[in-house]
């Protein structure tokens, strides 16, 4: 068994008031380990970690999270890769503070050709002439009826 298991296995022992020679015999652990179990059991209630225990963070601090946060908010479009240079930390890191620290959702804003009223009738009469032809000519293969297969650049199949 691993350490969690067993740690687990020793504190419903332990609340079940079983001594600790027989937690030990029965788990086969050590006396220190059942002792500490105890003492996490007294401390945490139950086999929680203690609060501070593990390695604290070093780039991703609360100070790093509130500055990027002040210049996100003051510009919105700031990309996520000028700020790790800035700041000096990795764009992954940087990615990790804007989307899990400060809940945001990056996205890279792309030109686009604007749609007027004249071209999207334009657009639309013509997508009707299409589909009109296509019902007057069923012998075309459109892409909609091909078996998916990377020689269907190559080949026409029959119908």
């Amino acid at each position: 068994m691993d350490q969690t298991t067993n740690r687990t296995a020793v504190i419903e022992l332990l609340r079940k008031d079983v001594a600790t020679a027989t937690i030990m015999k029965t788990l086969k652990v050590n006396k220190m380990f059942v002792w500490r179990c105890r003492k996490r059991l007294e401390e945490m209630g139950g086999d929680s970690r203690r609060p501070g225990s593990g390695r604290p963070r070093s780039l991703r601090t609360s100070a790093l999270v509130k500055a990027v946060s002040s210049k996100v908010r003051r510009n919105p479009a700031r990309s996520i890769s000028t700020m790790a240079k800035e700041y000096s930390v990795s764009r992954r890191t940087m990615g990790r503070v804007v989307k899990e620290d400060l809940g945001l959702h990056p996205y890279r804003l792309r030109r686009r050709q604007l749609l007027s009223t004249a071209t999207r009738s334009k657009r639309l009469t013509r997508s009707k002439l299409l589909k009109d032809w296509l019902a007057a000519n069923p012998d075309v293969i459109t892409q909609a009826n091909l078996v998916p297969h990377s020689t269907n650049r190559l080949k026409e199949f029959p119908r």
